[in-house]
Formats: structure tokens, C-alpha cells, sequence
């Protein structure tokens, strides 16, 4: 376990507070629920890698800028609980469609992520040996659902959008859309996989579930899909190759994992 300073910064105060757990065992699945800010940034630029700070600088806005920084460091610094190591020592491979993985080391090959960060928060999903997938979104009132999902959705979920009233539809949008999102990035595919070629479910008190997937035939079988509730503000979604024994959840205004 990583121990924390003997003065905490902002970070090791959201840990402790978050009653972090740094014991992933067998089967177990952790989500953290994490703050973006300026003042984190700060404190986490130092353990970034050159390649992510150049990363960094590409975006046009500050705010852009500090979110990338703290989310890639929250990253180092939630990985490096569960690895024993320092936050800056940590490296990173990348698949093709730009997953990262921890690089094989001592201790550390076993360890599965993924992170996604939206408006001022983030949230990083650790995983004891199976890829997982979360992705988080601000629910945003000025767009147009309908005319997003026909452009990004299979004509089953489409269908199954129309059927719902107007009312409806924009909550039941953002939990397909998180589903999708999340689900993909479990497999480690980018969006070029196509996210008409498969579906989940959408509809009200439907269980999350991949429906269908026409390049994975048995992806309903393997997968297993979580709504993560955050606050009126986010849907969040998490994706996982096969059933967790344990699914807990950590950080700052812990997400309710079920």
C-alpha cells in the first residue's frame, strides 16, 4: 500500500476520506469516483510523463488542460496504491486504438483499468485480472438526442428510443450512450469498431446488458454491464469481461456501484 504524507495534499485528503481500500482481490472490481481541480493538477503534474504533459499542452483551453492533467493523475496515483509503487515511476503501454495498459512488471501485470473523465470529475475502475471499460458524461441539455443517436446508434436502440416519451428520452439516451462508450473501451476497441454494429439495453428499469453485438456473436454472454449513479449532473457507465464477485466503491461522493 502507498502510504500517504504526513502533511496531505488535496489528493490524500480525497483518499482518506474516501475510505480507500487498496485490496483487490480475485474476481473484485474497484471504482473510483474522483474530483478535477486546478489545485490537484498542481499537485499531480510532477509524477506525469514527458508524453503526457506534451499531451497536455495540445489542448486549446486551460481548463481542457488542468482536467487532463489531474484525471492522468489521479490515474498514477490510484494505481500506484495497488501496485506498491510511485505514481511518477509508473509506465504505460498503448493498444492500437490508445487503451493503456500498466507496462509487465513485478506485481503489476495483473492490474486491469480504464479511466474517463467529464466536466469536473473523473472516475477510474480497477479490476483484479479482466478488462473493464467506464465511461462518465455530463449530461448536457443543448443537445439534440435524437438526431445524435440516429448518427451513433444501431436501428434496434433507435427503435427503442422512439418508443419513449419525450420526457424520457434524453435520461435514457445518456444510459445507452455510457453503456456503449463503456463497453468499447472494455474491449479496447475505438469508435472506428462501429457503434451501430452493436446494442444495449436503454429503456427504464431494463437492466444494463449488451444485447447484441454482430462482431461478437457471444458478447451477451461475456459481458456485464453496470450504472454507476453520480449526481443529477453524470450518467456513468462500466463494462466488465464476466461478473464481478465484488464490485466496491471509493473516492469523493462515492458512486453507488448498484
Amino acid at each position: 500500500m502507498s502510504r500517504p504524507t504526513d502533511h496531505p495534499g488535496d489528493a490524500e485528503s480525497v483518499l482518506r476520506d474516501g475510505l480507500a481500500d487498496w485490496q483487490l482481490r480475485a474476481g473484485s472490481v474497484h471504482v473510483w469516483r474522483l474530483p478535477l481541480s486546478e489545485a490537484l493538477a498542481e499537485e499531480f503534474r510532477p509524477s506525469l510523463s514527458p508524453d503526457e504533459m506534451a499531451r497536455a499542452d495540445r489542448f486549446v483551453f486551460a481548463r481542457d488542460r488542468v482536467r487532463f492533467v489531474a484525471a492522468r493523475g489521479w490515474l498514477r496515483r490510484i494505481l500506484a496504491g495497488y501496485v506498491d509503487g510511485g505514481a511518477g515511476e509508473l509506465r504505460f503501454s498503448y493498444g492500437i486504438f490508445g487503451k493503456p495498459e500498466l507496462v509487465s512488471e513485478s506485481g503489476r501485470s495483473g492490474v486491469a483499468f480504464n479511466l474517463s473523465h467529464s466536466g469536473d470529475a473523473a472516475l477510474v475502475a480497477v479490476a483484479s485480472g479482466f478488462p473493464v471499460g467506464v465511461d462518465l458524461e455530463v449530461m448536457r441539455s443543448d443537445i439534440d438526442v435524437d438526431l445524435v443517436a440516429r448518427s451513433f446508434f444501431s436501428p434496434r436502440e433507435c427503435g427503442e428510443l422512439d418508443t419513449l416519451p419525450a420526457a424520457d428520452r434524453r435520461a435514457a439516451f445518456y444510459r445507452c450512450w455510457v453503456r456503449k462508450e463503456a463497453y468499447l473501451k472494455g474491449l479496447g476497441a475505438g469508435v472506428s469498431r462501429g457503434l451501430q454494429n452493436f446494442s444495449v439495453s436503454l429503456r427504464p428499469g431494463q437492466a444494463p446488458a449488451v444485447l447484441e453485438d454482430t462482431l461478437a456473436p457471444d458478447a451477451p454472454e461475456k459481458w456485464f454491464l453496470v450504472d454507476l449513479g453520480t449526481d443529477d449532473r453524470f450518467a456513468a457507465g462500466l463494462a466488465i469481461a464476466g461478473k464481478p464477485l465484488i464490485l466496491r466503491c471509493f473516492g469523493s461522493a462515492p458512486a453507488e456501484c448498484l
